[in-house]
């Protein structure tokens, strides 16, 4: 990163030069299990880092994205921009360095990124003491010799976690521990939404033309949320059988084709909602619903509120 920056490594922390814009990396070394990464900067330009493939390794960095406007990440193969940011459905990444992509930092907004760098021997060998089901899936995906690359959603408690990271003004030796013990309870908060997830039996090894695969799949959902296309008919779309496709798009985005389209959907609803340009009847019929009632469920089954107790609070 410090060659990108047109600068160098000082005590463990890379200063953006002001011909760039402001702000910093700290690198934080616990042990040479785990690492923590944390970059506040401010550039007066966009940036772009073309990143090639690279053999798998035992290191694994899951980078997580708290900047309001987001990170753009672009998979080649897909040719597909995904924004990566505190807002978006994909706030987390592990990224798949075994295939080629590009990362497009913003201008004039501040770029908040956590990466926690951690030893995927070290996961397994702690997960594969602890008993149960959630564990076993843990330990399977991080030894897992198959490329892939994995999304996930920030929560509250991640969030709270970053922040008190981001804040931190201890002085040494106390800022290395609370760090490092913030670090650990951002990786716990993490492998328990991962823990959280529908089971998928194995892994698929994703190669370009999956990935592209999937995020063609995933383009045409965010087209069409208000009459998402079967199963059947994405499968023959993108030349890939319904049971890879529905093993696939679970092990890269978390979730079901279906629940992905709902969370997206309601998404776009809570958005019209908030526009105060429609009342409820007409934001229902906007994402496809002819009958309100379903429609109303849904909605407070993923935001505990109903529609209209939602609208008001924006009419008042």
């Amino acid at each position: 990163m410090a060659e990108i920056f047109e600068t160098k490594v000082v005590d463990n922390q890379i200063n953006i030069p002001e011909h760039l814009g402001h702000g910093s990396i700290q690198m934080h070394c616990f042990s040479a299990e785990l690492n923590l990464s944390v970059q506040q900067i401010y550039l007066d330009k966009p940036l772009r880092i073309s990143r090639k493939a690279a053999p798998r390794k035992d290191i694994l960095p899951i980078v997580f994205h708290y900047s309001k406007a987001g990170v753009d990440h672009i998979h080649l193969a897909a040719e597909e921009k995904k924004t990566l940011g505190r807002f978006s459905p994909q706030g987390i990444m592990i990224p798949a360095h075994e295939q080629d992509s590009i990362v497009e930092f913003p201008s004039n907004e501040e770029i908040i990124t956590i990466a926690v760098v951690v030893s995927r021997r070290w996961i397994i060998e702690y997960m594969q003491n602890i008993p149960g089901k959630e564990a076993e899936n843990l330990v399977s995906l991080f030894a897992c010799q198959k490329q892939f690359c994995i999304y996930e959603t920030l929560n509250q408690a991640m969030e709270k976690a970053i922040e008190e990271i981001i804040q931190c003004d201890y002085a040494e030796p106390v800022t290395g521990l609370f760090l490092q013990a913030k670090t650990i309870e951002l990786l716990a908060l993490f492998f328990d939404k991962l823990a959280q997830r529908e089971t998928t039996d194995g892994f698929y090894n994703l190669n370009q033309t999956d990935v592209a695969s999937l995020f063609a799949v995933k383009k045409i959902l965010m087209d069409n949320l208000e009459n998402p296309p079967t199963i059947l008919w994405l499968s023959r779309e993108v030349g890939m059988s319904e049971s890879k496709l529905k093993k696939t798009f679970k092990q890269v985005f978390g979730h079901s084709i279906y629940q992905y389209a709902l969370y997206n959907r309601m998404e776009k609803a809570k958005e019209l909602l908030e526009s105060r340009q429609y009342n409820v009847s007409e934001v229902g019929g906007l994402v496809g619903y002819s009958n309100l009632a379903h429609f109303a469920r849904a909605f407070k089954k993923q935001y505990s509120v109903a529609p209209k107790q939602y609208l008001q609070k924006f009419r008042r």
